[in-house]
């Protein structure tokens, strides 16, 4: 509903010839309108979905490159169990799919796989399904607070199963919760690039 409101504000009132929104979440609302009231519309997004129609693009690493990075490390690491936790949104689920496939197709072992809803707080659930699953990874895809929260509940459930994403550690506020971790961002510049 804000973001739908913000945008109607913002083409009705302003008369923006463009915007930019960030999420899947956002972009799906703001794609339909974008495209009926002929406003350019960027979308910082995964899900290919925002950029359907001629006014809506999309500006962000897609999620089949970065699915195949990941497993090309987690085959470099010799991981081959794997739990798959995140919210259960548009860009998230977009990029499990691609995850799932590519993992499937390297014969990494999908242990645990869950989407959760996006006003959960507590994971202490989750966390206790995933440890009686015994992954060598978690790969957590989740926003701000609920990053940090996920993260949080691990330490002190005492798992000691190493935390993974796919640019998700970025997002948060406290990133020393992620000190010593590794993730996958491959919009990042490559050494033979710089």
């Amino acid at each position: 509903i804000k973001t739908a409101s913000a945008f109607s504000k913002l083409a009705n009132v302003d008369k923006v010839d463009a915007v930019i929104s960030w999420s899947s979440g956002a972009g799906n609302v703001v794609s339909p309108m974008a495209e009926q009231g002929k406003v350019i519309h960027f979308g910082i997004a995964s899900d290919a979905n925002v950029a359907k129609g001629e006014y809506n693009f999309t500006h962000l690493t897609p999620p089949e490159s970065e699915a195949a990075k990941m497993v090309q490390e987690l085959q470099k690491r010799q991981i081959k169990k794997i739990a798959l936790v995140g919210l259960n949104q548009e860009g998230v689920v977009y990029t499990f799919n691609f995850l799932r496939s590519k993992m499937a197709d390297a014969g990494i072992e999908i242990v645990y796989d869950a989407l959760l809803p996006g006003d959960q707080m507590d994971f202490k659930t989750e966390i206790q399904k995933i440890k009686s699953v015994k992954p060598q990874i978690i790969l957590s895809e989740f926003f701000s607070p609920q990053i940090e929260i996920f993260a949080t509940q691990v330490k002190e459930l005492g798992l000691s199963i190493p935390l993974t994403a796919t640019e998700a550690f970025e997002f948060s506020e406290k990133p020393e919760l992620f000190n010593g971790l590794w993730y996958v961002q491959v919009a990042d510049p490559t050494d033979e690039f710089i």
